[in-house]
């Protein structure tokens, strides 16, 4: 999410890739800020564009973008740990500190603004990363794959459970009333977020916590394998490809074709499907941005204010589809909804761009970081080297 405690020379390779996942997070969290509940619901009949767009956006963006952005959290993780080392730092301290504030904000996030918040499970899978830090490469893709597997089994047992929702139509009556305490006042509004922090804080620990972990596990992995660098090779590359296409076949048989029980676990089919995607997303970005040193260069700067960015996302969204135009959530189409995140993309990279020009980091990322060093940075360096000292003395 943000390496701002690193005072090492940066990889603009995961800088782009970060910005490309923060970006391409808002094309699928757009449906659900008006109401995080259902997120989009179709006309009926549906929108002539609308099967073609969703079988577009499932099959390059939804679940590809947050994987991507999972993978990144584990790296940042790994190159903090190595840099505080190198500067005679304790880490894990420090790094447990930075995760707390980080939970801190994802609660308030998710409690007062938006429900769909990554934030605080990022901080609490960051946790049980920490303790993988350390580890050689073939415990971190062991464990990476058995946390992988369990958050499979987890999901795949809560899409099983009896669903007495049924199909919704956003002309009918169920669909107005699901959708009115999100446009009122907000109290019901604040009530409709706590409910859905329950629910996901409930099921966390059978699901996102073994899937965040693991793929922050697996983006340790990678990084130690230096894909960050230089991609993957042409043969894994092709590998990549092959699973994705396979995988999202799948998951588009599942969704559309095997009746109800398909629906359900198309649920978690797109979660793994795209897992391969994500993969060959940084690697095609790495390639295109070592093709120039200016072409990625937008992309580096909305990767360095990810979690300034990602927090005004929820504010922006919030106020335009629950405030200032809530008839949008009657009138839009996918086709309307795409529009919308690919000008608010443009308005990203602007932003990110022009901030970067007059300081060195996003407000937020300020903010987190003098928060975890308050004023001990020099007492943290000079208790680290005094056991140091004592430690050789010894």
């Amino acid at each position: 999410m943000d390496t701002s405690v690193t005072q090492t020379r940066r990889n603009p390779n995961i800088d782009a890739i970060r910005g490309l996942a923060v970006l391409g997070i808002f094309f699928i969290n757009i449906h659900y800020m008006g109401n995080t509940l259902v997120g989009y619901v179709p006309t009926e009949p549906p929108a002539t564009l609308d099967l073609s767009l969703e079988i577009l956006t499932r099959m390059l963006c939804e679940g590809r973008f947050i994987g991507l952005f999972t993978l990144l959290f584990g790296v940042s993780l790994q190159l903090q740990y190595q840099s505080l080392q190198g500067r005679g730092i304790l880490p894990v301290p420090l790094l447990r500190r930075r995760l707390g504030w980080l939970m801190l904000f994802g609660a308030l996030h998710g409690l007062l603004l938006w429900p769909g918040d990554i934030l605080l499970s990022y901080g609490i899978s960051g946790m049980l990363a920490l303790r993988y830090l350390q580890s050689d490469q073939r415990t971190l893709w062991r464990h990476s794959g058995l946390f992988l597997a369990i958050s499979l089994l987890g999901y795949t047992l809560l899409a099983l459970l009896p669903d007495d929702s049924g199909e919704l139509s956003r002309n009918s009556t169920t669909f107005s009333a699901l959708q009115q305490p999100w446009i009122s006042n907000y109290w019901e509004q604040l009530q409709q977020h706590l409910t859905m922090e329950g629910f996901m804080l409930a099921i966390y620990p059978f699901t996102m916590l073994w899937y965040s972990s693991g793929m922050m596990l697996l983006g340790m992995a990678l990084y130690r394998s230096g894909i960050f660098n230089h991609g993957f090779a042409h043969e894994h590359g092709y590998r990549l490809l092959a699973l994705a296409a396979l995988l999202g076949g799948l998951d588009l048989w599942l969704l559309f074709a095997a009746g109800p029980l398909g629906q359900s676990l198309a649920q978690i089919s797109v979660i793994y499907a795209a897992i391969p995607v994500s993969l060959l997303y940084a690697h095609l970005l790495i390639a295109w941005c070592q093709g120039s040193v200016d072409r990625c260069r937008a992309l580096q700067a909305v990767g360095q204010v990810a979690l300034s960015l990602y927090l005004l996302q929820s504010v922006v969204g919030i106020l335009l589809f629950r405030y200032l135009f809530s008839d949008w959530l009657q009138q839009f189409d996918r086709i309307e909804y795409l529009i919308t995140a690919l000008i608010w993309a443009g308005i990203q990279l602007w932003l990110a761009s022009t901030w970067r020009h007059h300081f060195k980091q996003g407000p937020m990322e300020w903010l987190w970081r003098r928060l975890t060093w308050g004023a001990n940075q020099a007492s943290n360096e000079i208790r680290f080297n005094s056991m140091a000292g004592k430690s050789n003395a010894e």
